[in-house]
């Protein structure tokens, strides 16, 4: 019986798959017959994604990290390749779980300390439901609901895996793969970053991915193997240079946080850490002395190294005026309702008019959009004060739940790789939360990360399962 369920199922899921394309053919066919290809194009990408998961097998959720981490947006649609890559997963998931193809594991409790204030989200939202048009509302904020949304179903399905050390490898190379396609597709479509706002006009954020490389980099090395005179030491040095010449404040931070971070955690290259630092700091400093004098730094280079040098601060191209306007008026929202802010994500017309009126009309309406380029004011503007001390507990708690897991881990494994890739994510997205983050977007980053974690543990623990057994088999053999 069994085994013809099994053949059964084999079956099945080509089939799916034949009639997928065959709906994607015929709408081809009735698309250009009308003369309008754009949905077709998606159709035809979801089912060439989807033939990939189904090649895939069991390893259909690898999907997810390469699309997650590719994270482009598509064109035509208010969506990226992270909200339909965890669309997929969640549909493949449901699927095998009807089939009875696919195994889960039980989930540990660190999911459990996210509850609080995704209730409290919700709470808010059956207080003003927006985003729904047909409970007579407005339109606004659906997708910032949706995203949260999706992050809850990611983190729901990947807890239930368990990626164990060869697994691990698998999965950093999805990761490893996204990161190289995003850079490939960035710099096919630079001429996107030529409409930059007048605060981000000397940036080239199109080098950013330095700093992304960076991070796969640290994740994979210790300081000791970097720092040996091979692809490795100057694949670093190119990372550290595009970073700096991007732009981006943040990345010089980056830059010094993640070897600061990897000795902490690991114990290892203390003193290499520390003379890095020291030729770093006197590199930099005369970099900074002698522009102007023997030579011109270019402006996006300028604007990277006004996090530590007081001689770009006063400059047009450092200045960040309008993140102090925009916490301006969100003291004022505090202020008025602690309880439930804004009461979720709304067209604040009163916003809209605040911004004109000030200095930063030609930035992004930050406030106005629920960008508040700080977690804590996202958190306490759109929801309330307490749904930012819930998601602080449930921040604090994924914090040291991840360290932990990273001692249990053997060093120098790829489970130990994963572990600090996801590690180093939820660490710098904490030290950089005042001055970055949504709380949509750094909801479903959080929960996606926890769900990758979780399901290493899980592998973490089959891993042991899996010596203790071979162990103990031995032992009953030279009995």
């Amino acid at each position: 019986m069994k085994a013809n369920l099994s053949s059964l199922q084999t079956k099945i899921m080509p089939i799916i798959f034949g009639l997928a394309l065959f709906a994607v053919a015929f709408s081809a066919v009735k698309g250009m017959a009308y003369g309008n290809t754009t949905n077709v194009k998606m159709l035809a990408g979801l089912v060439v994604v989807a033939g990939i998961m189904l090649a895939l097998d069991k390893y259909y959720w690898l999907v997810l990290p390469f699309l997650y981490t590719l994270g482009l947006p598509i064109p035509g649609l208010p969506v990226s390749l992270r909200e339909v890559g965890i669309l997929l997963i969640l549909g493949f998931y449901v699927l095998r779980l009807t089939l009875q193809k696919e195994k889960t594991t039980k989930p540990c409790g660190l999911l459990l300390i996210t509850f609080p204030f995704l209730l409290w989200i919700f709470v808010v939202w059956c207080l003003n439901p927006t985003g729904f048009a047909f409970l007579g509302s407005s339109t606004v904020g659906a997708k910032s609901y949706i995203m949260i949304l999706l992050g809850v179903f990611a983190a729901l399905v990947m807890a239930t895996k368990s990626i164990n050390d060869s697994d691990s490898k698998k999965l950093f190379t999805a990761i490893v793969c996204g990161q190289v396609v995003q850079t490939i597709f960035v710099f096919l479509k630079s001429s996107a970053f030529d409409d930059a706002i007048d605060g981000e006009r000397d940036a080239r954020y199109e080098y950013l991915f330095g700093m992304f490389f960076y991070f796969l980099l640290f994740s994979r090395y210790g300081l000791s193997e970097i720092l040996k005179l091979n692809w490795k030491f100057f694949a670093a040095c190119a990372c550290v240079f595009l970073s700096i010449y991007s732009g981006k404040r943040r990345a010089l931070a980056v830059l010094a946080l993640l070897p600061l971070l990897r000795t902490i955690f690991t114990g290892k290259n203390k003193m290499q850490t520390l003379a890095c630092f020291l030729v770093a700091f006197f590199m930099l400093s005369f970099a900074a002395v002698a522009d102007g004098t023997f030579y011109e730094l270019p402006n996006s280079v300028r604007r990277s190294l006004s996090t530590i040098m007081p001689k770009y601060r006063t400059t047009e191209h450092t200045l960040d005026v309008f993140r102090f306007e925009v916490r301006q008026y969100g003291n004022q929202v505090i202020r008025e309702s602690p309880w439930f802010g804004r009461k979720g994500y709304v067209m604040d017309l009163r916003n809209l008019v605040w911004m004109t009126d000030n200095k930063t009309n030609n930035f992004e309406s930050a406030a106005y959009t629920s960008n508040w380029h700080s977690t804590w004011y996202s958190y306490a503007c759109d929801f309330g004060v307490p749904c930012a001390i819930f998601f602080g507990i449930a921040l604090l708690y994924t914090l040291i739940c991840s360290k932990n897991l990273l001692k249990k881990t053997n060093y120098g494994s790829w489970s130990f790789v994963c572990v600090l890739y996801f590690t180093f994510n939820i660490y710098v997205e904490a030290i950089f939360s005042f001055t970055t983050g949504h709380s949509s977007h750094t909801t479903m980053q959080l929960m996606y990360n926890i769900g990758m974690l979780i399901a290493l543990n899980n592998g973490l623990k089959q891993d042991k399962q899996m010596i203790v057994m071979k162990k103990s088999n031995r032992a009953a053999e030279n009995l």
